[in-house]
Order: structure tokens, then sequence, then C-alpha cells
């Protein structure tokens, strides 16, 4: 009874070690690499997170020279117009964009219910210099009446900036070094006819502010003295 016992325990060690032992040398001779994959299905312009992608072994032979494999060069990137990035699927150079080099590079930025509103500097009152992509931003409007003082006053309040770009429509930053000339804000759609309104009867204004920085995006000033010329 215990050699059969033993040849029994004799017999399965072996078999693990034939296991182990064609995995090792399948492995080594198929050559996995570890690469990293779209977690999901992707669509057209999506900014790329990082709960996005996810890594996968698969043969190094199957990995043609032109696919991404660092996080650092997808994450934060946004997928081209062409086409779907389904899931499990590596990612490749000519799928992936910078934000910043796309013409429509802002509107991915907007959240829902927002529209893109673009300011230009033509009169050059409008010093964009201070601002960058990111940060949130007041608006506020100046409404010239005729032999009365004019009224100013407090529109929106935290108003993301998504967009910066100089004369050329080239995004400021890497790509530019030329001086802002306008500037596109992420604004909730039910305000952009007060904004265009005020827009052709007097001038809007940006500053950074304490207000900017709280509370609710896109906030309508329902106080504000302007909106009474504009009803």
């Amino acid at each position: 009874m215990k050699r059969i016992l033993l040849s029994l325990i004799c017999l399965i060690l072996i078999c693990i070690s034939l296991y182990f032992g064609v995995d090792y040398l399948s492995t080594k001779k198929i050559d996995l690499i570890e690469v990293i994959v779209a977690s999901r299905d992707i669509g057209p312009r999506e900014i790329i997170e990082v709960n996005d992608i996810k890594t996968i072994f698969i043969p190094r032979d199957y990995v043609l020279e032109n696919a991404i494999n660092k996080p650092e060069e997808i994450i934060g990137k946004i997928t081209s117009l062409q086409g779907l990035i389904p899931k499990d699927s590596l990612f490749y150079k000519t799928q992936l964009d910078s934000i910043n080099k796309i013409p429509d590079a802002a509107v991915p930025l907007l959240q829902r219910n927002e529209v893109a509103f673009h300011i230009t500097n033509d009169s050059g009152g409008l010093d964009l210099s201070t601002f960058i992509i990111g940060q949130t931003v007041d608006i506020y409007g100046t409404i010239n009446q005729r032999n009365e003082t004019p009224i100013f006053d407090l529109l929106l309040s935290s108003v993301r900036v998504v967009s910066i770009k100089d004369r050329k429509g080239i995004e400021i930053g890497k790509e530019s070094t030329g001086s802002p000339y306008s500037i596109t804000l992420a604004i909730n759609q039910d305000h952009i006819s007060i904004l265009s309104m005020i827009r052709k009867t007097g001038t809007l204004e940006l500053y950074a502010t304490s207000k900017s920085y709280s509370g609710k995006e896109s906030k309508l000033n329902e106080d504000s003295k302007i909106l009474e010329f504009i009803k």
C-alpha cells in the first residue's frame, strides 16, 4: 500500500514538473511580452484616462512597430476622428493626437449642456496672457448708455477656460510662443444668448477672482444689473 501511495505521489510530481516545464518552454519559445491595450471600446474624440487602459501578455510577433506601449504616451491623449479602438486592442500612433494639436480641441473638454464660447482680442484691450487652460474665470459685462454712466457688473462666475490660441489658430503652449489672441470658454448653453447679446451692445471682460474657483461652473449672476437691459 505504501509503495502504491509513494508511486502515486511520484507520478503526480512528475506530471506537475512536466506541466510547468512545458509551460516555461512554450512561453520562452513564443516570447510573450506585456503590452498596453484598451480596457473598453473607445470611440472617436475621447480623452484617454487611466481606467481606459490595462496590460496583457501577447506574443511579441503580434506587436507592430507603430504600437504605443508607454502609459505616458497614451493617457491624456485624444482619439482621432477615424474609427473605434476596440476593447483589448493595442494603441497605435495613428489613432491618438495631442489635444492642443487638433482643430476642435476644446470640444472634448466640454461637459454636458456646455458649449464653446470664443472671445477674440481684436481691439487689443483684452489681456489673455494671464490665463491658462483649465482655470476658471469670471465674466463681467459693460453696456454703454447714451449720455449716462456705463453699466458694469458680474455676469457669470466659475467659467472654465478650455482653449487659448494665437492669431494663427495654434494652441498657446509647446506649439506656439506667440501672444494669445483668442480664448474659448465652457459656457452653459442656457447663457449663450445673454453673452452674445452683450457682446453686440457692449463689451465682455474676464477676471480671475476668488469667486472664480468656487461653486457651480458657469453660474449666472441672476442679480446682475445688466440683465435688466437685455430682456
